[in-house]
């Protein structure tokens, strides 16, 4: 189905979002996706819920859109994006919740293929080399030809995946509400192991190298081996977890509803620290270098210093009335969005906004981004890509 495209304005010449600019978009032709020759090369890709293996949420070496921000192009895909897109080199993917998948162009917005799933797709998709994968209310976790939208198999499940996939070069790592977890083998969708634990797995995995770490409503996190599906161990939280894990270098850090965020040792499963934020946790967290930035439900985002294992909260910022979306965090800059309709981005070193800019609804999910651009989708069916100038 073709779809119209609208282009839209720079936000402000200092930097900050106009609240309320629209345009809908009547008068703007169907765009077609540019020639390759073309484009302004992508620095990086963002191919998952937390952009890498290790949900990291973090992207080195960028500043991120923070100067003259424009609101580059609108794409209406009809039913709410409740997960964050995703892209790799030129296309950028988005499920929504009335069951389809598509794929845009990352410069125009054009639509290159759309799929069609039997229930909503509510969770981020992962993209890797040639593959899409997706999880459905329907009970299925689908693998999808990234080139052309088709079908290349279905796993069953039998009840309803929340959980945003993972991947590494030989499987697909999902959860499901019947409190299980799966390897699916990604070349023909055959399950290699499923792993149960006692609550349901409502969150991305996290992949190491040789570890697989799953978190549970149980309260628990657990590290799986990729080849057995067996647990190596497992660490206990005082209360749910419902947010991905985060995994960077020896450590994982996890958020859970008892208002703490976790580091544990990834070798031996030991606790390093908890830092105790003001609410349940509602983010995963995003970590780059001594730094972590994580939301939580009493509408704050928090930045915590994370150097020599001694956590030390540096500052808060607040949503008015929303929970804090999956922070993106580059060098110099933190960018959200919240169930209030607006997307930010702030100063790392002390919580400065440079911009806020207001969309047609909720976010939920977290912001994908480069050097320049940031797409984000909304729960009124938007996807919005931000560039700036």
């Amino acid at each position: 189905m073709d779809r119209r495209v609208t282009r839209r304005g720079v936000l402000a010449a200092a930097g900050i979002a106009l609240a309320g600019c629209t345009d809908n978009g009547d008068d703007q032709p169907v765009r077609t996706p540019l020639p390759d020759e073309e484009r302004e090369p992508l620095s990086n890709t963002w191919r998952s819920l937390g952009r890498d293996d290790g949900n990291t949420g973090a992207v080195a070496g960028i500043a991120g859109p923070y100067i003259e921000v424009a609101a580059e192009w609108q794409f209406d895909v009809g039913g709410a994006v409740i997960g964050g897109p995703v892209f790799d080199e030129n296309t950028l993917y988005a499920g929504t919740a009335d069951g389809e998948v598509y794929a845009l162009d990352t410069h125009v917005g054009a639509e290159r293929w759309s799929f069609s799933a039997d229930g909503p797709v509510s969770t981020t998709p992962v993209v890797d080399d040639g593959l899409v994968a997706v999880g459905s209310s329907d009970g299925h976790i689908y693998g999808i030809d990234a080139d052309d939208g088709t079908e290349l198999w279905r796993f069953d499940t039998a009840v309803r995946v929340d959980s945003s996939p993972a991947i590494d070069d030989r499987y697909v790592y999902a959860g499901s509400v019947s409190n299980a977890a799966y390897a699916i083998d990604r070349t023909n969708g055959e399950l290699h192991w499923r792993f149960d634990a006692d609550g349901s797995v409502l969150a991305s995995p996290a992949v190491g190298d040789e570890t697989v770490y799953v978190a549970s409503t149980d309260h628990n996190v657990y590290a799986i081996d990729p080849d057995s599906g067996e647990a190596d161990w497992q660490f206990t939280t005082g209360g749910e977890i419902s947010v991905a894990p985060t995994l960077v270098g020896d450590r994982l850090y996890v958020g859970s509803r008892d208002s703490s965020v976790y580091a544990i040792d990834t070798g031996s499963g030991e606790g390093r620290w908890s830092f105790g934020l003001e609410a349940a946790v509602a983010s995963s967290p995003a970590v780059l270098g001594d730094r972590l930035f994580v939301g939580a439900a009493d509408h704050n985002l928090y930045a915590l210093g994370i150097g020599d294992d001694s956590p030390e909260g540096l500052w808060r910022s607040p949503t008015p009335g929303a929970a804090v979306g999956n922070p993106a965090v580059t060098d110099d800059h933190v960018f959200f969005g919240g169930r209030d309709g607006a997307v930010r981005a702030l100063r790392t070193d002390g919580g400065d906004r440079s911009w806020e800019h207001d969309v047609d609804g909720g976010i939920q999910g977290g912001p994908a981004l480069t050097d320049r651009w940031l797409y984000v989708g909304t729960d009124a069916g938007t996807v919005y890509a931000f560039r700036a100038g």
